[in-house]
């Protein structure tokens, strides 16, 4: 009986028009979905699930690991672990920002004064000097 009823479609296929009507209006309505994969929505997730428990008043377990308090507790050292690591990310992303500004900025930046001390050198040396030899072999990159 389950092998006759494989085959079968619960329900029959639309017709063109009526898909290529459906397509049309699922394209003018699309939006990005967003996956609760950060580590910001599993927290607020693990905290809406310990309020959740919370509610619950036949919910008492076992293990001390898995009581409302120690939920709760691992909720908030989670929030606190999050705003860590966003705090963490934008003191990087500022020290970035400035080590480029030394290293890359036009005319002052480090790579550009080099350049310019190595073109001193070797037009005030010459090229087979080994004056010049040992700071043309100093690779810069912009």
């Amino acid at each position: 009986m389950v092998r006759e009823l494989r085959a079968i479609r619960v329900s029959a296929t639309q017709a063109d028009e009526a898909s290529a009507d459906q397509n049309a209006a699922t394209k003018q309505s699309r939006t990005n979905t967003v996956h609760n994969s950060s580590f910001v929505r599993r927290a607020d997730n693990f905290e809406s699930y310990v309020l959740f428990l919370a509610g619950k008043t036949p919910y008492n377990p076992n293990e001390p690991d898995l009581t409302i308090a120690s939920l709760t507790q691992k909720a908030a050292g989670l929030k606190k672990l999050n705003k860590d690591v966003v705090d963490a990310k934008s003191a990087v992303k500022a020290a970035r920002r400035d080590r480029n500004i030394t290293l890359y900025e036009d005319g002052t930046g480090m790579v550009d004064i080099a350049s310019a001390v190595k073109q001193y050198v070797k037009s005030v040396f010459g090229v087979k000097t080994v004056q010049y030899k040992l700071i043309n072999e100093i690779a810069l990159k912009k």
